[in-house]
């Protein structure tokens, strides 16, 4: 696909057309899409869509999602260390090359710690429209001042494993001296369940180790299910 097509951005709440102000990409430079309120986005084209949600702990807030894939997009976003803020994408594209034309959106706009703003966008449709699609959000990419960063494709056995140390994820499960009994207790690797006897905590307590592999104080393989059994060991990082 050459690079002229026309390509108009429009951010707006709104997931319909009616009334949209389409603008130039530069326009969008330097605007905090991260940090948009966010709002359910229209159902991807060529997607089944189902309007869900992911309360974030890296914000806390609830991050919009309008399918089951951009809700684990969600959660591998609020795992990532390098990740400080992430939204739902506000923003759809619309492109027009000879005679074909369409709209197309990233799936969530975030920031890492280093300073660099993510447009997160789904895998690149088969066929013309797909590449026309993927030509556009580059094109876009480059005025506004955003990298692209493409949802992974799905991984059962990892996704499963977040979710159940996600059900911890919050602050309400942290405590400083746990942490750190924790923390001494797998200095050497070993069984989930046993480091958090040898922790000194009660029976029923693995919550507590769950919400460290949350935060990246403690590690295990993600790429194994996270059962009670599975070997976990302290991070190097004092996180």
């Amino acid at each position: 696909m050459e690079r002229n097509v026309r390509v108009d951005v429009w951010a707006s709440v709104s997931s319909g057309e009616d009334g949209a102000s389409w603008v130039d990409p530069r326009v969008l430079r330097g605007e905090t899409l991260e940090e948009a309120p966010s709002s359910i986005p229209a159902t991807y084209p060529g997607r089944q869509g189902i309007a869900t949600g992911w309360w974030a702990s890296t914000t806390g807030t609830l991050v919009e999602c309008g399918t089951e894939v951009e809700r684990r997009g969600a959660v591998y976003l609020d795992f990532d260390p390098s990740v400080t803020a992430f939204t739902a994408s506000r923003v759809r594209l619309r492109w027009q090359h000879e005679d074909q034309q369409g709209t197309v959106a990233p799936a969530f706009f975030a920031r890492t710690r280093a300073g660099r703003r993510l447009a997160v966008v789904h895998p690149a449709r088969p066929g013309p429209r797909g590449r026309y699609e993927r030509e556009v959000l580059q094109v876009a990419a480059e005025a506004a001042g955003w990298s692209l960063r493409e949802l992974g494709p799905p991984d059962r056995i990892r996704i499963a494993s977040l979710e159940r140390a996600a059900a911890f994820r919050f602050a309400e499960f942290g405590d400083p001296r746990v942490r750190t009994a924790l923390r001494r207790a797998f200095s050497v690797p070993r069984p989930l369940q046993e480091g958090v006897a040898a922790a000194g905590l009660l029976p029923g307590s693995n919550s507590r180790a769950y919400h460290l592999l949350w935060t990246g104080d403690l590690m295990t393989d993600w790429s194994r299910p996270l059962l009670p059994i599975s070997t976990v060991w302290t991070s190097t990082e004092d996180a």
